[in-house]
Protein backbone atom coordinates (compact mmCIF):
# COMPACT_ATOMS: atom_id res chain seq x y z
CA UNK A 1 0.00 0.00 0.00
CA UNK A 2 1.04 3.60 -0.45
CA UNK A 3 -0.29 6.90 0.85
CA UNK A 4 -1.05 9.30 -2.00
CA UNK A 5 -2.45 12.79 -2.54
CA UNK A 6 -3.20 12.16 -6.22
CA UNK A 7 -4.75 8.99 -7.56
CA UNK A 8 -3.28 6.70 -10.18
CA UNK A 9 -6.47 5.71 -12.02
CA UNK A 10 -5.06 2.29 -12.88
CA UNK A 11 -4.72 1.14 -9.27
CA UNK A 12 -7.32 0.29 -6.63
CA UNK A 13 -7.64 2.72 -3.76
CA UNK A 14 -9.44 3.59 -0.57
CA UNK A 15 -10.48 7.09 0.41
CA UNK A 16 -8.97 7.95 3.81
CA UNK A 17 -10.91 10.16 6.21
CA UNK A 18 -9.54 11.08 9.63
CA UNK A 19 -11.27 12.69 12.55
CA UNK A 20 -8.18 14.28 14.06
CA UNK A 21 -4.73 15.72 13.31
CA UNK A 22 -1.83 14.68 11.06
CA UNK A 23 -0.49 11.80 13.17
CA UNK A 24 -2.86 9.31 11.55
CA UNK A 25 -1.37 10.11 8.16
CA UNK A 26 2.19 9.83 9.50
CA UNK A 27 1.46 6.42 10.99
CA UNK A 28 -0.08 5.23 7.73
CA UNK A 29 2.93 6.48 5.72
CA UNK A 30 5.13 4.33 7.93
CA UNK A 31 2.82 1.30 7.87
CA UNK A 32 1.73 1.23 4.23
CA UNK A 33 4.91 -0.25 2.67
CA UNK A 34 4.48 -3.34 4.87
CA UNK A 35 1.34 -4.14 2.86
CA UNK A 36 3.15 -4.64 -0.44
CA UNK A 37 0.23 -4.80 -2.83
CA UNK A 38 0.35 -1.53 -4.79
CA UNK A 39 -3.00 -0.31 -3.47
CA UNK A 40 -3.49 3.38 -2.75
CA UNK A 41 -4.58 5.14 0.43
CA UNK A 42 -5.88 8.42 -0.91
CA UNK A 43 -5.87 11.44 1.41
CA UNK A 44 -8.07 14.21 0.02
CA UNK A 45 -7.15 17.84 0.75
CA UNK A 46 -7.76 18.67 4.44
CA UNK A 47 -11.01 20.49 5.12
CA UNK A 48 -10.65 21.23 8.81
CA UNK A 49 -13.25 18.67 9.84
CA UNK A 50 -12.73 16.84 13.12
CA UNK A 51 -14.33 13.88 14.80
CA UNK A 52 -17.36 12.43 13.08
CA UNK A 53 -17.79 15.54 10.92
CA UNK A 54 -15.04 14.10 8.69
CA UNK A 55 -17.74 11.72 7.43
CA UNK A 56 -19.49 14.67 5.77
CA UNK A 57 -16.93 14.31 2.96
CA UNK A 58 -18.53 11.04 1.88
CA UNK A 59 -21.19 12.89 -0.11
CA UNK A 60 -18.49 14.82 -1.93
CA UNK A 61 -16.37 11.82 -2.88
CA UNK A 62 -19.08 9.22 -3.54
CA UNK A 63 -19.20 10.08 -7.24
CA UNK A 64 -19.05 7.79 -10.30
CA UNK A 65 -15.50 8.66 -11.38
CA UNK A 66 -14.16 7.52 -7.99
CA UNK A 67 -16.33 4.42 -7.63
CA UNK A 68 -14.54 1.50 -9.24
CA UNK A 69 -16.98 -1.34 -9.91
CA UNK A 70 -19.79 0.89 -8.65
CA UNK A 71 -18.64 1.14 -5.03
CA UNK A 72 -16.32 3.27 -2.91
CA UNK A 73 -13.91 1.88 -0.32
CA UNK A 74 -13.34 4.15 2.68
CA UNK A 75 -10.86 3.97 5.55
CA UNK A 76 -12.07 6.04 8.50
CA UNK A 77 -9.70 6.68 11.41
CA UNK A 78 -11.04 8.30 14.56
CA UNK A 79 -9.88 8.69 18.16
CA UNK A 80 -11.89 7.02 20.89
CA UNK A 81 -12.42 10.33 22.67
CA UNK A 82 -15.03 11.30 20.05
CA UNK A 83 -17.37 8.52 21.23
CA UNK A 84 -19.75 9.32 24.04
CA UNK A 85 -20.16 5.69 25.21
CA UNK A 86 -18.41 2.33 24.91
CA UNK A 87 -21.01 1.22 22.35
CA UNK A 88 -18.73 2.01 19.42
CA UNK A 89 -20.67 0.08 16.78
CA UNK A 90 -23.96 1.68 17.76
CA UNK A 91 -22.52 5.19 17.66
CA UNK A 92 -20.89 4.59 14.28
CA UNK A 93 -24.18 3.35 12.89
CA UNK A 94 -26.05 6.36 14.30
CA UNK A 95 -23.51 8.82 12.87
CA UNK A 96 -23.80 7.31 9.38
CA UNK A 97 -27.59 7.25 9.51
CA UNK A 98 -27.62 10.89 10.60
CA UNK A 99 -25.81 11.62 7.32
CA UNK A 100 -28.45 9.92 5.23
CA UNK A 101 -26.91 6.48 4.89
CA UNK A 102 -28.65 3.13 5.17
CA UNK A 103 -26.68 0.43 6.96
CA UNK A 104 -26.76 -2.87 5.09
CA UNK A 105 -24.16 -4.79 7.08
CA UNK A 106 -21.88 -4.21 10.05
CA UNK A 107 -19.10 -6.59 11.11
CA UNK A 108 -16.93 -6.21 14.19
CA UNK A 109 -13.38 -7.06 13.10
CA UNK A 110 -12.15 -6.51 16.65
CA UNK A 111 -13.30 -4.47 19.65
CA UNK A 112 -12.10 -1.26 17.93
CA UNK A 113 -12.22 -2.17 14.23
CA UNK A 114 -15.32 -2.42 12.04
CA UNK A 115 -16.52 -3.06 8.51
CA UNK A 116 -19.71 -1.30 7.48
CA UNK A 117 -21.53 -1.72 4.18
CA UNK A 118 -23.72 1.33 3.68
CA UNK A 119 -25.85 2.84 0.93
CA UNK A 120 -25.89 6.55 0.18
CA UNK A 121 -28.88 6.68 -2.12
CA UNK A 122 -27.94 4.12 -4.76
CA UNK A 123 -24.22 4.40 -4.06
CA UNK A 124 -22.56 1.54 -2.23
CA UNK A 125 -19.89 2.34 0.37
CA UNK A 126 -17.51 -0.15 2.00
CA UNK A 127 -16.37 1.64 5.16
CA UNK A 128 -13.49 0.27 7.24
CA UNK A 129 -13.17 1.93 10.65
CA UNK A 130 -10.24 1.87 13.07
CA UNK A 131 -10.83 3.49 16.45
CA UNK A 132 -7.52 4.72 17.85
CA UNK A 133 -6.47 5.33 21.44
CA UNK A 134 -7.02 2.88 24.30
CA UNK A 135 -8.84 5.50 26.34
CA UNK A 136 -8.70 8.74 24.36
CA UNK A 137 -6.41 9.30 21.37
CA UNK A 138 -3.70 8.05 19.02
CA UNK A 139 -0.87 9.34 21.24
CA UNK A 140 -1.57 6.33 23.47
CA UNK A 141 -0.85 3.97 20.58
CA UNK A 142 2.32 5.88 19.67
CA UNK A 143 3.54 5.81 23.27
CA UNK A 144 2.89 2.06 23.40
CA UNK A 145 4.94 1.52 20.24
CA UNK A 146 7.80 3.56 21.68
CA UNK A 147 7.63 1.48 24.86
CA UNK A 148 7.71 -1.76 22.87
CA UNK A 149 10.85 -0.46 21.13
CA UNK A 150 12.58 0.38 24.42
CA UNK A 151 11.69 4.05 24.73
CA UNK A 152 8.90 4.22 27.33
CA UNK A 153 7.02 7.50 27.56
CA UNK A 154 3.69 9.06 28.44
CA UNK A 155 1.04 9.69 25.73
CA UNK A 156 1.91 13.38 25.52
CA UNK A 157 2.89 15.10 22.26
CA UNK A 158 5.89 16.92 23.73
CA UNK A 159 7.27 13.84 25.44
CA UNK A 160 6.68 11.74 22.34
CA UNK A 161 8.70 14.20 20.26
CA UNK A 162 11.55 13.97 22.77
CA UNK A 163 11.49 10.17 22.64
CA UNK A 164 11.48 10.21 18.84
CA UNK A 165 14.72 12.20 18.97
CA UNK A 166 16.13 9.80 21.54
CA UNK A 167 15.24 6.89 19.25
CA UNK A 168 17.02 8.59 16.35
CA UNK A 169 13.84 9.05 14.34
CA UNK A 170 13.40 12.42 12.64
CA UNK A 171 9.70 11.83 12.10
CA UNK A 172 6.95 9.58 13.43
CA UNK A 173 6.66 7.80 10.08
CA UNK A 174 10.37 6.93 10.26
CA UNK A 175 9.87 5.25 13.64
CA UNK A 176 6.85 3.26 12.43
CA UNK A 177 8.70 2.18 9.27
CA UNK A 178 11.69 1.05 11.33
CA UNK A 179 9.43 -0.92 13.67
CA UNK A 180 7.79 -2.64 10.70
CA UNK A 181 11.15 -3.55 9.20
CA UNK A 182 12.30 -5.06 12.51
CA UNK A 183 9.35 -7.00 13.82
CA UNK A 184 5.68 -6.41 13.13
CA UNK A 185 4.86 -7.73 16.58
CA UNK A 186 5.38 -4.38 18.30
CA UNK A 187 3.36 -2.55 15.65
CA UNK A 188 0.53 -5.08 15.78
CA UNK A 189 0.34 -4.75 19.54
CA UNK A 190 0.38 -0.95 19.55
CA UNK A 191 -1.92 -0.44 16.55
CA UNK A 192 -4.02 -3.60 16.60
CA UNK A 193 -7.25 -2.01 15.34
CA UNK A 194 -5.50 -0.24 12.47
CA UNK A 195 -3.55 -3.35 11.39
CA UNK A 196 -6.70 -5.47 11.44
CA UNK A 197 -8.57 -2.88 9.39
CA UNK A 198 -5.79 -2.53 6.81
CA UNK A 199 -5.60 -6.29 6.35
CA UNK A 200 -9.32 -6.57 5.70
CA UNK A 201 -9.26 -3.54 3.43
CA UNK A 202 -6.35 -4.98 1.44
CA UNK A 203 -8.21 -8.22 0.87
CA UNK A 204 -11.34 -6.40 -0.26
CA UNK A 205 -9.77 -3.97 -2.74
CA UNK A 206 -9.83 -5.51 -6.19
CA UNK A 207 -6.72 -5.18 -8.40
Amino acid sequence: MMVVDKLDPGKPFALVLTGDGPDERRVLVGLAPSFDDGKQLFFPPPQGRTGFTALNALREYAKPELMRLGRLAVLFLIDKEHFRTDELAGELEAQLRARGMRIVEMDELSSAAFYIKAMLGKKELDIYVAVLGHERRIEENIAELLGEMGYPTEPDKRRIRAKLREAGARRLEDLVRRACEGSMGAVEKAFSSLIETLRELGKALKP
